[in-house]
């Protein structure tokens, strides 16, 4: 499987406005929406994020890539999420149901593995389809961007569980490349993801720290630094936890059990490292 991680911390320093501008900065707002029909307001929005289920626009059907989700969250009157592989963000404006999306930054990763051209062609027909809407309905569970040729139809996504995340220290011991999952190699491989925003951890052969943010559904390092170096037994765990780290993921967690799920389906199991009480 091609690696991303010689890319990863110049596109991690490109994230670091661009993110900060388009996405929660803070764990506290990962409330869900007020629920309306119809119109809406920048407030019900705020805090929310949702993932492309379907899309058409003035240059077709946008297709929808297993692994390369198309999101979109809101922070106040800023908009932002993932085109597949870029993360993209900017200002909008929305009163009543009338939308208006301003100009939007966005990372240029080139895009790799399998099914390239499509993974490329739905962030692009998507980017180009957002800019053309002008209309949104919000309706339970599921948020519609209308404009003259444009419909784009998302589903709610399910907010970081930052209450059980952050402040824990999480023992890396699974690495998940799509259905096989392989054991950890090297020194304890951990991760630690502070209150105030910063984060330490390492891949089993490197340490690492930075800093993050949670925005809706998806966690961001919007600061990312390492030290030591790794043999060549380790090179590819250390690059793959990176990447997957780098490129932001999202989080599920199950009892002790962290789940993190990045693009093209690479993911990284952990356990909570459990304190010894004081005896």
């Amino acid at each position: 499987m091609p690696r991303r991680g010689s890319r990863l911390l110049a596109a991690v320093i490109a994230l670091t406005a661009l993110t900060a501008a388009a996405c929660g900065t803070t764990s506290d707002r990962q409330e869900s929406p007020t629920e309306a029909d119809g119109g809406s307001s920048a407030e019900t929005l705020s805090g929310s994020s949702w993932v492309l289920a379907s899309g058409v626009g003035d240059e077709g059907e946008i297709p929808i890539v297993d692994g390369w989700p198309v999101t979109l969250s809101f922070d106040g009157d800023m908009l932002g999420g993932t085109a597949a592989c870029n993360r993209y963000g900017g200002e909008y404006e929305l009163d009543g149901g009338a939308l208006r999306i301003g100009a939007l930054s966005q990372t240029e990763m080139a895009c790799d593995g399998g099914g390239l051209g499509d993974i490329m062609r739905s962030a692009s027909l998507f980017l180009n389809a957002l800019v053309s809407v002008d209309q949104l309905t919000l309706s339970g569970e599921e948020l519609t961007l209308i404009g003259p040729s444009t419909e784009l139809i998302f589903d709610r996504e399910t907010p970081v569980p930052a209450a059980e995340l952050v402040g824990q220290l999480w023992l890396l011991d699974t690495i998940i490349e799509g259905e096989t999952a392989s054991s950890v190699l090297g020194d304890p491989a951990t991760l630690l993801l502070n209150e105030d925003g910063t984060l330490e951890g390492s891949t089993g052969c490197r340490a690492f720290s930075g800093e993050y943010v949670i925005a809706g559904a998806s966690v961001q390092f919007t600061n990312f630094a390492m030290s030591g170096d790794c043999g060549p037994q380790l090179a590819t765990q250390d690059n793959y936890v990176v990447t997957v780290l780098g490129d932001g993921f999202s989080a599920e967690i199950d009892g002790d059990r962290l789940t993190l799920t990045s693009q093209g389906n690479e993911g990284l199991g952990y356990t909570a490292i459990v304190a010894e009480p004081n005896s």
